[in-house]
């Protein structure tokens, strides 16, 4: 019998009450014979029949051993009071339950699952991020209940691993209940359960890809209700760090979210293991007035330098602060939930600091939604990312599960993003861009450099999504930083340091291909937006493929806010056939089906939205309006071909309405192959040059003088 155990019986119905649990692993499986438990093979000093009331204490002593409850550290924290909107992501079923301020009380005979994606603890990314081998579950419970912990194997197989019923320590199982911990009056029956009873119940983590599972609970209670008062998911730290990171925050004119965001974090900063500093951003020089006077805050006003400058400032001032272990981006109109950032937090505290550690996106008008968890983004492709899942419900039976697929990721947005600053530096600033995909070439040279990101389930914001809204002036961006980023990640990945073993001339032939491959991708965005009406956003395609063979003197020797106001200014002039009306247009029909078939599509598609054979200008008149649902439902095929088109604006009641101008598209299209004759010409000059200087932009010495200008 091991030294570290003590056993004591209780004769006849006298019981001894303890008030904190432990499970230890060696005691989770039932007796087979009188006398020997089968697990341990330990001895017992008395024959043990199902009449026998019988209670194992480990002692105090145990303390040393690996299994000992102090060493476990709580790791991702339960939220027992989600926002209402949120509930079906934390449980299953929210029949018989009712949130309290102290928790969640199950109603009496009610069966729970806490089978859902915040609640449960996937294996794979806690593994890679802690080397944590042991991990386990702790409650705090009011009341008498059967708890059960229960593993999900990858191919979706459940199984319950341990349990405990707290109803009755004479359980027929034999010793499935030692227990660790304090003793109230030995020779007491148990009296009400006032004070919560704290259980443990301790398991070991995969290490194979091929058994990455899933963890969850669930909670049965019997002849009265329960309070589940309190609990977290723990893990045995290989390390733990001390960290002080600096959440940095870009803001241009989104006081209101700011605020709510800021008061959230300084909420958090009173526990005595979240400390962390506030580096707000400005980029407006507006929200100074709003932002309460606190020793950890620090707002940085600058001129209007877009997201990459708001970003990379702030990276700056964390590097040069020697107090600051970790850098933490996040965006000031995500909607965070404090849970998620303590959880970010303890992977920082007990993580190996080898990997960035990104948040899921849900979507801020559908919160069970997700709109983005982790994306892979081809290094040598132009606009193809591979999502790790669809946008999707998760709050249906599957929907946990879908996070437990094995995907590949290199992109987490900066909606949330952290990193250990030994990480940043090594791996550099962001790339001088303004806004848009700044976040994906800084994910994409992560992984070309060796390093990795990971984006655990539970730690996630609510966002606004890619749908909410139209391309519109992103447009110029999006396309021209897409280039850049391109451009020097397949010299990157041909001819860098890391190099794919490819002859010069297997080299030469695919760079070959990928450039007609981009010039495929950029005919079909410039006519997707003419056919669609969105002469702006043409205008700005053109002028983005005209900005990038310009080279990397445009980001060296030109001032970013002067080519915002220049593309906003020409933006402007182009998209006048577009405008924001608070209502459908008096006097139009709307439309929100349109004929789907094959002949009808392929006529949408071939005529360009009806800017060829004339088919667009003889429904110029017409007083129907198509009304689309959002932004993924904008498509040649999905409006009328000379017909004006609608789709909501999430931010008010109105409606963003475009209409056919033939004119402008015979302009916009000159003016594309133009550009275009001139693109695949100086592609692979230009594509070299970005690559020569994307070390030097993304640099923190140039980023030093950078920051002087803003």
């Amino acid at each position: 019998m091991p030294a570290n155990v003590t056993l004591l019986k209780a004769v006849n119905s006298e019981h001894i009450w303890v008030h904190e649990i432990q499970i230890h692993p060696n005691f989770v499986s039932a007796m087979t014979d009188p006398g020997q438990c089968r697990p341990c093979q330990i001895p017992l000093p008395m024959p043990v029949t199902t009449r026998t009331p019988i209670l194992y204490i480990m002692e105090q002593k145990m303390s040393n051993s690996k299994h000992a409850s102090y060493e476990y550290r709580d790791f991702f924290p339960l939220n027992l009071t989600p926002d209402n909107r949120r509930i079906p992501l934390y449980m299953s079923s929210t029949n018989n339950i009712a949130f309290l301020r102290d928790g969640i009380r199950i109603s009496q005979s009610s069966d729970i699952s806490f089978d859902s994606v915040f609640n449960s603890l996937y294996e794979r990314e806690i593994v890679l991020s802690t080397a944590a081998a042991r991990a386990a579950l702790r409650l705090e419970v009011i009341g008498r209940c059967l708890i059960q912990l229960v593993y999900v194997d990858p191919n979706g197989i459940e199984k319950v691993y341990s349990s405990i019923n707290t109803t009755d320590p004479n359980d027929s199982a034999g010793c499935q209940i030692p227990i660790s911990v304090s003793m109230s009056n030995s020779k007491l029956a148990p009296p009400p359960i006032r004070t919560p009873q704290r259980i443990v119940l301790p398991f070991e983590l995969s290490y194979s890809e091929q058994r990455f599972g899933r963890w969850f609970f669930r909670i049965r209670t019997f002849e009265t209700s329960v309070l589940l008062t309190d609990g977290s998911w723990q893990i045995l730290p290989k390390q733990s760090n001390n960290i002080m990171p600096a959440i940095v925050i870009c803001t241009y004119r989104r006081e209101a979210a700011l605020s709510r965001n800021v008061t959230r974090l300084l909420k958090l900063s009173k526990n005595d293991d979240m400390k962390f500093k506030i580096f707000i951003v400005d980029n407006a020089k507006t929200v100074r007035p709003m932002i309460p006077a606190d020793a950890s805050i620090t707002v940085f006003e600058q001129r209007n330098v877009g997201g990459a400058g708001g970003f990379g400032r702030g990276l700056m001032e964390s590097l040069k602060d020697a107090t600051i272990t970790h850098t933490i981006f996040m965006d000031d109109d995500a909607e965070i939930d404090e849970n998620c950032i303590v959880r970010l937090f303890n992977i920082l505290k007990y993580g190996n600091d080898n990997e960035f550690v990104g948040g899921v996106q849900f979507d801020v008008y559908d919160q069970t939604r997700i709109a983005d968890p982790g994306t892979y983004w081809v290094p040598d492709r132009f606009e193809r990312p591979k999502a790790r899942l669809a946008p999707q419900d998760l709050s249906f039976d599957l929907g946990p599960k879908a996070l437990m697929d094995s995907k590949k990721i290199n992109f987490n947005g900066w909606w949330l993003f952290a990193g250990a600053n030994k990480l940043f530096r090594r791996h550099g600033m962001p790339l001088p861009c303004f806004v848009h995909l700044d976040d994906v070439d800084y994910g994409v040279r992560v992984y070309l450099n060796g390093g990795a990101t990971i984006t655990p389930p539970g730690i996630a914001v609510w966002h606004e999504p890619y749908y909410a809204k139209t391309e519109n002036w992103f447009a110029y961006y999006n396309i021209r930083n897409e280039l850049v980023r391109i451009s020097s990640h397949m010299h990157l990945l041909f001819r860098g340091p890391n190099t794919l073993n490819y002859s010069e001339g297997k080299i030469t032939r695919i760079m070959r291909h990928r450039k007609l491959e981009i010039a495929r991708q950029l005919r079909k965005r410039f006519f997707n937006f003419v056919g669609t009406y969105q002469y702006g956003s043409a205008y700005l395609l053109c002028k983005a493929i005209e900005d990038y063979l310009v080279g990397p003197a445009l980001l060296l020797k030109r001032d970013a806010e002067d080519i915002h106001k220049e593309v906003m200014s020409e933006y402007g002039e182009n998209n006048k056939n577009s405008s924001l009306k608070t209502a459908v247009p008096v006097g139009y029909s709307g439309v929100k089906k349109l004929d789907m078939s094959k002949g009808s599509r392929v006529l949408r598609r071939m005529s360009r939205g009806g800017h060829v054979w004339g088919v667009g200008r003889l429904r110029a008149n017409s007083r129907n309006i198509v009304m689309l649902e959002n932004r993924n439902a904008i498509s040649v095929e999905n409006i009328m071909p000379g017909v004006m088109w609608c789709y909501p604006d999430t931010n008010t009641s109105g409606y963003f309405v475009y209409r056919f101008d033939y004119d402008s598209y015979r302009v916009l299209t000159r003016k594309f192959y133009d550009a275009m004759k001139v693109f695949q010409n100086a592609f692979d000059n230009i594509a070299a040059e970005w690559s020569d200087m994307y070390q030097v932009l993304t640099s923190e010495e140039h980023w030093n003088e950078l920051v002087k200008t803003f």
